[in-house]
């Protein structure tokens, strides 16, 4: 009998402690969101009286619950986030460039065959590479016609002008602690962290009443890229956030069928914060190259675009941009030069102070400029519903070099149904053909004086996640400037080549070369 007790007190105690357990795992559980006891009612009213089904009362139930919840969330948020709107990407990249196999370290290397240059001690074959991109921006509208905005991106250091020397070992290298033409970072440095730079920071006015028109100041989004089509990539590389003003007044006519946007810039390309001296020998020659005047090299733009919906399946537009970059000094010339412009590209190039008896001397100031002219066009067509097709042509002059000053790229957009995109593309860029320091940095890698065609094929999954890969194929245009003989002629192509046949062939090798990209970019 005292046994039986005990089992039956020992059993309800246990009884007692699994359903106070029992209680407690169901407090702690969360609850399902539930709408305020106002919308209950007004439900449980529409409910009874037959106005909604039980089905419409339960899926009513839950989004309204949602909402409710939803709108909390937004009030807990401290006041100046509220109006602020986030976006970004992330973005990893596999990169292979090839330029002629790998360095086998039982062999002589020779400059006039292998990827070698003696000039700077270094030599480059195949190259496997990671990288890293992550952008991300906000805005936030202030009162009826401001907006300001900004974006932060990952990039790494970069030099401009390294090459661009002379006998008398004169250094025009310009060093950035971030790429101005890419975001992407390359994995490695035993895990070391990655740098972090503002990519972008501007104020945009859109007054209300002047409808189409918008300026902006700051450090930018480009006005002047296109995106009807992949290849607006030959003048600027879509990495590239101008610094400056820009403005844009635009308008539809024929009932909003067709649009035409005029825009104008005046962008900063770079601060010279102090001027140097021109020192001279005994024999009157310069003992190092000067920075005579402070002038700060600018650029100033203007642009034409004009298109139009003509069919319910065909659109159609053009476009004229004009170009000056003005005040350019020994540092911007050499940058552009050892990216392959030639010498001559620049009017009053402060570098040929180097070139007596060429009838190229200038006296070294900073008066150098460029004008380039582009037009473009494309046409989208979709002819089935659910395919786009968009042939495009774009056609680059620069007016002062003489030579060598036409360049283009042809190519098309092909999208289907099933979100996949196929871009392919053609490009012939001779050493005048554009402005070497803002080019795009994939296609001829950042250089000029090439030729070559990239195919790209993505594939998004959703509206959030894309697969990307892309081969690229380059060569050099032309070869026919010589780096010894004719020092005029010589002073008309590059200029960092003009003293150095071997830097002239490592140049020929760097353009020559294919290029895999493997992308997977994430939007958030």
């Amino acid at each position: 009998m005292h046994h039986a007790i005990a089992r039956a007190g020992r059993a309800a105690a246990c009884a007692l402690l699994l359903c106070l357990g029992a209680g407690v795992s169901r407090s702690e559980e969360p609850q399902p969101p539930k709408p305020s006891e106002a919308a209950i009612g007004m439900l449980d009213a529409m409910r009874e009286k037959g106005i909604i089904t039980e089905a419409e009362y339960e899926d009513l139930y839950k989004r309204q619950a949602l909402y409710e919840l939803k709108q909390k969330e937004e009030e807990a948020l401290p006041s100046w986030l509220k109006d602020w709107t986030f976006g970004g990407d992330l973005g990893v990249r596999f990169d292979q460039i090839n330029r002629g196999g790998t360095i086998d370290v039982n062999k002589a290397l020779n400059s006039g065959e292998d990827p070698v240059d003696i000039v700077n001690g270094t030599a480059s074959a195949k190259r496997n590479r990671f990288r890293l991109r992550v952008r991300l921006g906000a805005e936030r509208t202030i009162g009826d016609d401001f907006l300001i905005g900004f974006r932060i991106a990952t990039s790494q250091a970069s030099t401009f002008g390294g090459d661009a020397g002379n006998s008398r070992g004169d250094d025009f290298t310009r060093t950035f602690a971030s790429d101005p033409r890419s975001a992407w970072v390359t994995l490695g440095s035993y895990f070391a962290p990655k740098g972090v730079f503002i990519d972008r920071a501007y104020i945009k006015w859109a007054p209300h009443l002047v409808d189409g028109l918008v300026l902006e100041l700051g450090k930018m989004p480009n006005f002047f890229t296109s995106s009807e089509f992949s290849g607006d990539i030959m003048v600027w590389d879509p990495d590239i956030s101008p610094e400056g003003a820009q403005v844009q007044y635009g308008f539809r006519l024929f009932d909003e069928h067709a649009w035409v946007n005029l825009r104008g810039s005046y962008f900063t390309v770079d601060e010279v914060p102090s001027a140097s001296l021109k020192l001279l020998n005994v024999d009157g020659q310069p003992t190092a190259f000067p920075d005579i005047d402070e002038k700060d090299p600018f650029m100033y733009g203007f642009q034409l675009d004009m298109g139009g919906d003509i069919l319910p399946w065909l659109r159609a537009g053009a476009r004229v941009s004009y170009y000056n970059m003005r005040d350019i000094n020994a540092r911007t010339a050499a940058a552009m030069e050892d990216l392959g412009n030639g010498g001559a590209a620049i009017t009053d190039n402060p570098l040929f102070l180097y070139a007596p008896g060429t009838g190229f001397q200038t006296n070294g100031a900073s008066r150098g400029m460029v004008r380039e002219i582009v037009y473009d066009a494309f046409v989208k067509m979709t002819p089935y519903e659910g395919w786009t097709i968009t042939p495009w042509f774009q056609l680059t002059h620069m007016f002062d070099a003489g030579s060598e000053d036409y360049g283009y790229d042809t190519g098309f957009d092909l999208v289907a149904p099933t979100n996949t995109k196929l871009t392919f593309m053609y490009a012939s860029m001779p050493r005048n053909g554009t402005i070497a320091l803002f080019t795009d940095s994939d296609f001829f890698d950042g250089f000029v004086n090439a030729r070559g065609w990239g195919v790209t094929l993505a594939q998004a999954f959703n509206r959030w996640t894309t697969l990307r890969a892309s081969y690229l194929w380059s060569e050099e245009r032309s070869s026919d400037c010589k780096a010894f003989g004719d020092t005029g002629q010589a002073l008309l192509c590059d200029t960092s080549i003009w003293e150095n046949a071997a830097l002239a062939q490592f140049r020929r090798q760097q353009l020559d070369r294919d290029r895999i990209l493997v992308d997977l970019l994430v939007k958030f």
